[in-house]
């Protein structure tokens, strides 16, 4: 019984082992094909949206991919390209000829809507979106936020805040902690 008992446990093991590596294996093999994939459609996107904009992405030649650590989804609408990524991956999605990039941390986001571009990141990154010809700009910890809407500035800045709003002619300024509020 001893014997037939200790050759039981083995198998286990020896099965429980297998079936580990294998998992393992998969789960690399997923994530790398994630990693070249965001980093493909990621490339084709800023090609196709700052290179040749007459010529915008076709159907069949949109992709939208997704990576959660080793899973990937992809999906295609009409002429748009998403792509998202989560810790090294990249994220950019594009409307029509527009292009959204999105990253955290060390990574930049950009949103192109006609011909305005929207730029965000996160900690030392900087954040701008743009309107028609108008300029928004927002910032985290050190950074600064501005928004403009057709000539009006808006502007603000966080911990010893000021925000300035400008709606036509008028201007509206507020400040938290060492607070000024003007309307």
């Amino acid at each position: 019984m001893a014997t037939k008992r200790f050759v039981q446990t083995t198998a286990d093991e020896m099965l429980t082992k297998r079936v580990k590596v294998n998992a393992d294996n998969t789960i690399k093999a997923n994530q790398k094909s994630a990693r070249i994939l965001a980093e493909y459609l990621t490339e084709m996107c800023q090609d196709t949206a700052f290179e040749s904009f007459d010529d915008a992405k076709g159907d069949n030649c949109n992709v939208q991919a997704r990576g959660d650590k080793s899973n990937v989804q992809a999906k295609g609408d009409i002429s748009n390209v998403q792509a998202g990524g989560d810790n090294s991956n990249e994220q950019a999605r594009g409307d029509n000829n527009n292009v959204q990039a999105r990253g955290d941390n060390i990574y930049v986001q950009a949103k192109d809507d006609n011909n305005n571009v929207q730029a965000r990141g996160d900690n030392n990154n900087v954040q701008a979106r743009g309107d028609n010809n108008n300029v928004q700009a927002r910032g985290d910890n050190n950074n600064v936020r501005a928004r403009g809407d057709n000539n009006n500035m808006q502007a603000w800045v966080g911990n010893n805040n000021v925000q300035a709003r400008g709606d036509n002619s008028n201007v509206q300024a507020r400040g938290d902690n060492n607070n000024v509020q003007a309307m």
